[in-house]
């Protein structure tokens, strides 16, 4: 039998549909978590630590460049509001979770590289689950974040999801024991093979908004076919202890702990923390 969120009055910003959701799909969209207003004083800041210029394309030489740097400084730990601590919060568990204070990495999606119809990707996809055994217990990774800061239309170059491959994830790492998968190759195999079959969606959003996707769901960065730059940025939420998927009450499961208790239909498996 399945185990469903408690219909508790203290969540502190998400609605119980919108727990749901995380819990089924994988995914959500928390919407309004920091201003626009913000978002756009840190876009020129942005722009400012890459090697292109944004109103110069021809120095625009690939439609993705990565910036590798979690930038810390006034104004950016400010995209930390009380929505978005109390979002993690609900979904990881209060006091379970830990992240950078800090803001990116950075896959800065450029247009000009890529035409109208947007199409699923035909390759890359992947989980968010580096480890050299992969255990269904053993991700540090709470949950994925990616935090807009452009507007993001159909055909934008939002992050395209599996929708509900986070249930599959979980049932290969169950089946692998207490041993997990020999490398995480053999998991990024199973990845393709196993959940090809899902629909795909094109996550879109409005800057301020975040995309928050459980660890075990498969995804990966879709072609930008706007007229537009994406710029958003990467942040994992790690969980100060491994997830426990033997909670004697089961009101004590996180969502993201219920989601793979949900996708395994309550059999636990016996090597949960």
């Amino acid at each position: 039998m399945k185990c469903v969120p408690q219909s508790k009055s203290n969540w502190k910003q998400l609605t119980l549909e919108e727990v749901h959701q995380f819990i089924e799909q994988g995914y959500l969209v928390v919407r309004e978590v920091f201003s626009r207003e913000l978002a756009e004083r840190i876009i020129p800041m942005v722009w400012a630590e890459l090697d292109i210029d944004p109103g110069d394309r021809s120095t625009w030489a690939s439609p993705m460049v990565m910036l590798k740097k979690v930038l810390e400084k006034p104004p950016f730990p400010q995209i930390h509001t009380e929505r978005y601590l109390g979002a993690v919060d609900d979904l990881c568990g209060q006091g379970r979770w830990h992240a950078t204070t800090g803001v990116g990495h950075w896959p800065i999606l450029l247009p000009g590289f890529a035409s109208p119809p947007w199409r699923p990707p035909e390759g890359g996809w992947h989980v968010d689950v580096k480890l050299d055994h992969p255990r269904i217990n053993s991700a540090e990774v709470g949950l994925l974040n990616i935090e807009l800061f452009t507007d993001i239309e159909p055909g934008g170059g939002g992050t395209a999801i599996r929708v509900g491959s986070h249930c599959y994830i979980a049932r290969i790492l169950a089946e692998a024991g207490r041993d997990g998968l020999t490398t995480e190759r053999e998991l990024y195999l199973r990845v393709e093979n196993d959940t090809d079959h899902l629909p795909v969606i094109e996550v879109t959003g409005q800057a301020g908004d975040i995309l928050v996707m459980h660890p075990f769901t498969v995804h990966v960065t879709s072609s930008n076919t706007s007229d537009h730059a994406r710029i958003a940025a990467v942040k994992l939420v790690r969980l100060n202890d491994p997830m426990n998927l033997r909670r004697r009450d089961t009101a004590d499961y996180s969502p993201v702990e219920l989601a793979i208790v949900n996708a395994l239909d309550g059999n636990r498996p016996s090597s949960g923390g």
